[in-house]
This record gives C-alpha cells, sequence and structure tokens, in this order.
C-alpha cells in the first residue's frame, strides 16, 4: 500500500505545518504502515532553486527561513525532491520559479517527469506535471532460475583433471581461436561435473536463512496446517506450534544478525549489500519499457534490448574508409617495446590476484574456478597467451562483450540515459593485465605520458589534479589577478576513439613486435550485444573506442589523447578525457592573456577534428575567478558555425563541485545529502541495530562521502564543519543502547574521532606520502622551507581561500610532529604512530555540543 498525497501549502502559513505533514508520513512509511510515499503540489518555496545536479541553492526572501526548515526536513528525512525546473511562469518572464514539487522516499519508482503548458490563463500559471510511477512492479526481464554455485565447487578434482590433460599435445598445430575453444571446451565439461547447480531465490529472505531454520519454518508450517484442517481442537498441539512459532522467530533474528554481519564485513564485494537492500523493497524497479526510435513504447524485454544496442551503436565512429591518416611524429628516441614472452609466474601471480566476485565473461569461465584452480590452469592459458602474441591473433571469444545498461540520470524511458558497461572474458583480461604492466614500463621509461595527465596514472588520481588546480588558482587570485577556467566535454569520449588512428598513435610511440600487433588484433573486428537477464539483443559490429570494461582499454585511451596538450599555453589539467585549461589574467595583460586561452581553445577544436574526438560545445563552460574579472567570452567551433562558450559559477569538476568563489558549502551540502542517502538506505536495509554492525556500515559506505579528496575542499567555516558533523552524530544514534548517550561517549563507545580530527589526520597522511613519493603532484607553488631545518613556512597573503588551502593549513600540524613519525617506514605505519601521537583517544573528539549538532 502506498501513501500518495496531494498538497497545498499557503504561503504565509506557519512554518511548521508543511513539516509536521512530511515528518507524519515518512513516520506512517517507517512504521511499515504503508511501503513508500508520494508527496506532490504547491509547496510555495520560491526561495528554494533545485538544480539537476544534486545541488539545492537557498536563495535569499521572505521565506527564506521556512525554506531552510523546509530543506532540512526533507535532508533528515532521507527524501528526495524531483522537480528541478520552472513550474511557474509569467509571460513577462518576471517570475520563474520551481514551485510545484514530487517528494518520494522511493525516487526509484518515478521512471519519467515532463510538463505541459498551464491549464486556464495561459499568461500566468502552473505548468502541470506528468510524471509514470511504479505502483506495482512486474518485472517482464526474467533470470535463469539456476546457475552454477561456485562457492561449493570441487576444486582438488576439477584442477586434477586439468593436469591430466596434454595440453602441448592438444594446442600442436593448432591457431590460438582453436586453441581457445578447447581450453573452454574442456571447463565447461569439468564445471559441470565438479560444480553443483543451485536454485536462484526470488524470495526476500532466502539468502539469508540455513538449513536449520527452514527446517523449524517447514515443521512449523505442517503443524499450521493440520490444526487448520482439524479447527485447532488440539490444545497440546497449539502449545508445540506456539513453541515452535517462538523459535522460529528467535532463530531468524539471528540468522539475519550473522548475515548481515557478513554482508558489512565484505568490504570487496559491495554488490552483495546492494542487491540485499534492494531485495528488501517492495518494488524492484527494471527496465520495464523504453522509447523507440520512432517514440513508440517497447514494453518487451528483447526489444528493449535490441533499442538499447541500437543507441549505443549510435555513437560510434565509422573511420574504415581509407582516408590518410594525419601526421604523427616519433615520439621519442629510444628503442621500440620489444616482443614480449609471458611467464608462466606471471600469468600464475595474476590468477591467484583475481576478485572471485566479478562478473563471469562471454565465454562463461568464472573468476572463482580460475583463482581456486591457478596452479592447474597457469600451464594451458601461458601456452594460450603466447601463442596469441607470436600469432598476433586473438581468439572470437574475447572480442565479444556483454553490455548491461546502467541507469544515469533523467526519464527511464529514454535511451540516452543508459551508460553501458561491457562485460568481457576474465582469461583475456589476465592477458590483458600482463600486456598493460609491460606498456606502462615501457612509458614510464620512455616518459612520453603529460605529467598533467592524472587518470589511470601511477601515484595521481582526483587528489593530485584538484589540488594543483586550486593551487594555481588561489595564488593567481592572492596576487590580486583573475583566472579564467574553460571545462572541455568530449562527447562520449571512449567509445569514439578511432581504432585505425590508435594504432597509427601506438607505432609512433615505439608499441610494435608482437604486442603492437597482438593490440591490433584485440581493437578489431570486435561485436557486442546488450543483454538484459536471458534476453540478448542482436550482435553488432564495435566500429570504434576502446572498451570501458577491459583492462587495456583506459592504458590505450591515455595514449590516444595525450597529445591534445602537445602544443598548449595554458595550464591545462586532465583526468582521462575530462580536461580544464586555466589562465591567469593579469589587469595589465588582460588581452594578451584571454587570447593565450583563445588560442588554446582554437588548437583543441582542430585537434578534435583530426582525431575525430566530437567535443560537445553545449556542455563546455568558462568560469571567471577574482572580483573585478571582465568575463571574456570565448568562442569555439561546432561544425561550421561558431559557439561562445557559455559562462558558469559553479561546476562539477570530477567529482566535487568548483564555484567562482571557491567556497565548498554547495559541495558539502551535495556530499552531506548522499550521505544522508546512504544512511537512510542501510537504516531501511538492516534491521540490526548492533553497534559493531553499524560501526562497519558507516566507515565503509557513509563515511567515504565525507571524505573524497578533503585535501582539496576541506572545509574552514565553523557553519560547513557542524554540517559534517551532523551525519556522524546521526549515524552514531541509530544503535538503540547508547541512543541517548552525548556525542562524546558514542564516539568512544565507536571508538570514533570527530571528523574534523580525521579530516586533520588526513592533511598529515597526504603529506607524508607527498614526502615520500607515495604520490606526486606537481606544484605551480611549491610549498615554502625554512632553511637548513627543511621545516614548512606559510605562505603569507590575504587571501581567504589561499590561506586555508592545503599548502598552508598543513604546516602547523606537520611541523609539531615529532621525527619518529615523519620517518616511519610506511603508510600504515605512519597511520599508526600519529594516532597515537595526535589522536590518542576518541574522548575528546566532539567539536560540538550535543545541542548544536541536533538535527
Amino acid at each position: 500500500m502506498i501513501l500518495i498525497g496531494c498538497v497545498y501549502r499557503p504561503p504565509l502559513s506557519h512554518i511548521d505545518d508543511i513539516n509536521k505533514t512530511i515528518i507524519s508520513a515518512k513516520q506512517a512509511v517507517d512504521r511499515k504502515a504503508y511501503s513508500c510515499m508520494l508527496l506532490a503540489g504547491d509547496f510555495n518555496f520560491p526561495d528554494i532553486k533545485w538544480h539537476n545536479d544534486e545541488r539545492i541553492e537557498l536563495l535569499s526572501g521572505q521565506n527564506s527561513a521556512a525554506s531552510v526548515f523546509f530543506f532540512v526536513t526533507l535532508a533528515n528525512h532521507n527524501l528526495e525532491q524531483l522537480v528541478n525546473f520552472s513550474t511557474f511562469e509569467a509571460s513577462n518572464g518576471n517570475a520563474k520559479n520551481v514551485l510545484d514539487l514530487i517528494i518520494t522516499d522511493s525516487s526509484t519508482r518515478v521512471i519519467s517527469l515532463s510538463s505541459s503548458m498551464p491549464l486556464g490563463d495561459l499568461s500566468q500559471g502552473h505548468r502541470i506535471l506528468i510524471w509514470d510511477y511504479v505502483v506495482l512492479s512486474k518485472n517482464k526481464t526474467t533470470f535463469s532460475n539456476k546457475k552454477y554455485d561456485f562457492n561449493k565447487g570441487d576444486y582438488k578434482n576439477f584442477g586434477k583433471k586439468i593436469m591430466e590433460t596434454n595440453w602441448q599435445q592438444l594446442f600442436e598445430n593448432k591457431n590460438t581461436n582453436k586453441c581457445y575453444e578447447l581450453f573452454c571446451n574442456k571447463y565447461d565439461k569439468l564445471s559441470k561435473q565438479f560444480n553443483p547447480l543451485k536454485k536462484v531465490h526470488s524470495t526476500r529472505n532466502a539468502a539469508m536463512m540455513n538449513k536449520e531454520v527452514l527446517t523449524i519454518i517447514k515443521k512449523k508450517q505442517r503443524l499450521g496446517n493440520y490444526l487448520s484442517m482439524t479447527n485447532w481442537g488440539s490444545l497440546t498441539l497449539i502449545c508445540e506450534y506456539k513453541k515452535l512459532r517462538n523459535q522460529v522467530q528467535k532463530a531468524s533474528t539471528h540468522r539475519v544478525r550473522v548475515f548481515e554481519a557478513q554482508l558489512a564485513s565484505d568490504k570487496n564485494n559491495p554488490k552483495r549489500l546492494y542487491a540485499y537492500a534492494k531485495a528488501q523493497q517492495n518494488a524492484h524497479v527494471s527496465i520495464g519499457a523504453i522509447s523507440g526510435a520512432k517514440g513508440e513504447t517497447l514494453t518487451e524485454a528483447i526489444h528493449i534490448a535490441n533499442r538499447l544496442n541500437e543507441h549505443f551503436k549510435s555513437v560510434f565512429v565509422d573511420d574504415s574508409i581509407n582516408d590518410q591518416l594525419p601526421v604523427f611524429e616519433r615520439r621519442h628516441n629510444q628503442e621500440d617495446l620489444g616482443d614480449v614472452i609471458i611467464s608462466f609466474e606471471a600469468t600464475l601471480a595474476y590468477l591467484n590476484g583475481l576478485n572471485p566476485n566479478k562478473s563471469i565473461g562471454t565465454d562463461n569461465i568464472s573468476p572463482k574456478v580460475l583463482k581456486e584452480c591457478a596452479a592447474q590452469m597457469t600451464y594451458s592459458l601461458t601456452l594460450i597467451y603466447n601463442k596469441a602474441l607470436s600469432e598476433g591473433s586473438t581468439p572470437l571469444a574475447w572480442k565479444q562483450s556483454h553490455v548491461t545498461p546502467l541507469f544515469k540520470k533523467g526519464s527511464r524511458l529514454d535511451a540516452a540515459n543508459y551508460r553501458p558497461v561491457s562485460i568481457t572474458s576474465v582469461p583475456c583480461k589476465v592477458m590483458e593485465k600482463i600486456i598493460k604492466e609491460q606498456i606502462t614500463k615501457y612509458l614510464e621509461k620512455t616518459s612520453c605520458i603529460s605529467n598533467n595527465q592524472h587518470g589511470f596514472m601511477s601515484k595521481k588520481g582526483c587528489t593530485s589534479n584538484l589540488l594543483e588546480s586550486i593551487d594555481y588558482i588561489t595564488k593567481a587570485l592572492s596576487k590580486r589577478n583573475f583566472v579564467d577556467i574553460a571545462f572541455l566535454d568530449f562527447a562520449k569520449a571512449f567509445d569514439k576513439v578511432s581504432q585505425r588512428r590508435l594504432i597509427h598513435k601506438l607505432k609512433a610511440y615505439g608499441i610494435n613486435g608482437n604486442v603492437g600487433k597482438w593490440i591490433e588484433s584485440f581493437l578489431t573486428s570486435r561485436k557486442q550485444r546488450t543483454v538484459l537477464g536471458n534476453h540478448s539483443s542482436n550482435w553488432t559490429d564495435v566500429l570504434s573506442g576502446v572498451s570501458q570494461g577491459s583492462v587495456l582499454g583506459p592504458t590505450l585511451f591515455i595514449i590516444y589523447i595525450n597529445d591534445l596538450t602537445d602544443n598548449l599555453k595554458s595550464v591545462h589539467k586532465i583526468y582521462a578525457d575530462d580536461t580544464k585549461l586555466l589562465q591567469e589574467i593579469r589587469p595589465e595583460f588582460h588581452d594578451a592573456d584571454c587570447l593565450i586561452l583563445q588560442n588554446d581553445l582554437n588548437i583543441i577544436s582542430e585537434w578534435s577534428k583530426e582525431w575525430l574526438m566530437e567535443l560537445n560545445v553545449a556542455n563546455c563552460k568558462v568560469m571567471h575567478l577574482g572580483h573585478g574579472n571582465i568575463n571574456h567570452e570565448y568562442v569555439m567551433n561546432d561544425g561550421n558555425t561558431s559557439l561562445i562558450i557559455a559562462a558558469t559559477d559553479i561546476e562539477r569538476e570530477l567529482v566535487i563541485f568548483l564555484s567562482n568563489d571557491l567556497k565548498w558549502n554547495q559541495y558539502i551540502q551535495v556530499a552531506t545529502r548522499r550521505a544522508n542517502m546512504i544512511l537512510g538506505l542501510l537504516k531501511k536495509t538492516f534491521r540490526s541495530r548492533d553497534i559493531k554492525l553499524w560501526g562497519k556500515l558507516y566507515t565503509t559506505y557513509v563515511r567515504p562521502h565525507l571524505e573524497f579528496a578533503v585535501p582539496v575542499w576541506c572545509p574552514y567555516l565553523k557553519g560547513d564543519i557542524k554540517e559534517i558533523e551532523k551525519i556522524q552524530h546521526k549515524a552514531t544514534k541509530i544503535p538503540h543502547d547508547i541512543t541517548s548517550l552525548p556525542y562524546a561517549e558514542r564516539c568512544q563507545r565507536f571508538n570514533f574521532t570527530s571528523l574534523e580530527n580525521r579530516r586533520r589526520r588526513g592533511d598529515l597522511i597526504q603529506q607524508f606520502k607527498l614526502e615520500n613519493g607515495f604520490e606526486i603532484i606537481n606544484w605551480h607553488n611549491p610549498p615554502l622551507r625554512r632553511s637548513p631545518s627543511n621545516v614548512l613556512m606559510r605562505d603569507f597573503t590575504y587571501n581567504n581561500a589561499r590561506h586555508n588551502f592545503f599548502t598552508n593549513r598543513i604546516v602547523n600540524d606537520w611541523n609539531y610532529l615529532p621525527l619518529s613519525c615523519k620517518m616511519a617506514p610506511s603508510i600504515n605505519a605512519f597511520k599508526s604512530r600519529i594516532d597515537k601521537y595526535f589522536f590518542p583517544t576518541a574522548a575528546n573528539s566532539a567539536s560540538f555540543t550535543e545541542d548544536e549538532l541536533h538535527v
């Protein structure tokens, strides 16, 4: 049963009225009186600006206090508001607000949302909201009800049979594809023999129940059926039935606690937790319908799969014509990457390192079996790998991928709102890892990859990219200059890589020999199909791109895009395809500095045409930073026309949000909302309130949302610090036996320190990594040091963002550390030493009183 409410809130109503209504509805759902809730109507909060990128902006106005209270109520009760477009408009353009809202605790039930013209007076009015809501999920995507139980496989005998096979003789005078077919046939035969089948349960509680509990349940059911037939006439049997009922309840409760504790402890397989959470929901929303190419609605699984596959194919670039390839000069003067021979030791090491929980590829070979029988599988697979390299060929099964569509955001009926994730052969991935290792070492030796590339690079990542960027920006602003940033957006970058041009570039990088020939075979003549349960689309040719489900894909993409910034004059930072250009604008040289950035944008436009990497100019943005910035307009070519790049005040930068005032309050709002939603999902999913369980759940699934890349955006305003701390305050109140304790005591019971102290600790760990080469950051303005002691010094500035930037923020804490901490031999040893020295107890962890953190 679903709780549905139609709401009208008068503009001058009391601040508590609507919030009490929302809280009452949510409490009814929490009591299981309803499965979920949906509230829609005119809420009259013009002071709240709802963005489509998770941000919620609170504007100043006469209702600002009520708006804040309303927003906090939604956040505290894990409710989502789905409308992010104007619902009230006046013809003169003076009024354009989001007044009509849709609030729910289960956003996945809303599969499409749109609006139409107002009723009545078209000059001023509320637009009509139209949405599709899943009341009862009828999943038309069927799945096999039986599959192999790899956890109960007889791997001793499986491996024994593998060892008894004369692979050398079996593979003699056969090509790579035939050898791999023989290997797969042998695997399939042994898998049927030594891996038992298990029934896939569809009920919510089946996965957590063991044989003992199920035996009691069946016994209770049989006795209940007998008593019903005899009209409950035997008092003795009724007493026996009550005993069994109590036993079932006690045993089930115990099994739930044990099962949930196992889930929380399984950090390497978070899929189990999210599958469990999904199983507890009353509506399992799958891809039940999608719009066809002509606008018709498709509901059959096979038609949906084909429609999605057609869309995924449409983004490919057909580079099969024999046009002349662009000139691409040799990138270094060193020797080519020589022929590679894969050793048995390398194959064995990577087989042992497989994650057994990963998906099975198109050849149906399980990573669990490969890992368990690694020693026995090594010989046959190494023979296949070296034969593939010597022939420069790839088995057909390795060129095929199953595509799983993952919903992003927007209407669930639109195929463009799904992202394809390719699932490929596991043995192929093992070979890719070995080849990737060789290529990576070669690229590091030749120093070919740009220092400004942070994606998929050793000792670099999101944090290093952002720290280098903010270092450059804050230093420029502290000199009272301006900064203009251009954010570039390549359309479907990984899918549009020209395979001919990529092979052309690989040769210029010196990746020739048997590795170069094998990669050419690996890239070309690939096929994919979209899979929904037991239903698969037709196979389609993959005309371009590097598979995002492969191991080599990211490395090949980095090579392809590496020369993008060769001739740029402005500062640039790249994370895979996410590219931004930064230019310091000096007031006295304003036109010349702006021209540098404009010329670089022209260079990138030409590069994208030459290398068939389409720029989505409409999604490119420019941000102007600094008081008094003239906000110069920049243009980019879009086909045959030049478009002015739209200016923005705030932009999603990798995961965080960068604003032109360099304040982090909007990102903190998004991060705390994400953490709140995950916390709400966990509370809804897990029945146990055990403190150890919730300690693991919070630290594994909630706290990381509050600490991702935190050295970049570490808050320094008390209000922001408090908003983040509220999440931990809320989480520590979940176990029933400590709910009434003060925050500091609850932290002690959990063995937590405050999040503020954890951020100080995180800064120290980041500095230790930089000092000892565990991470690399190419500072534009290296931290100041005092000679000869080599201690850090502050960079004195009147700019608030620079004053609180990492290189200034870390100085006092780092200099205060004793030498024994700084000289720790490893990161874990450093963490242990600073925990003893800097954060010895959790008792002093609470920076705020209980009243200040009350939510």
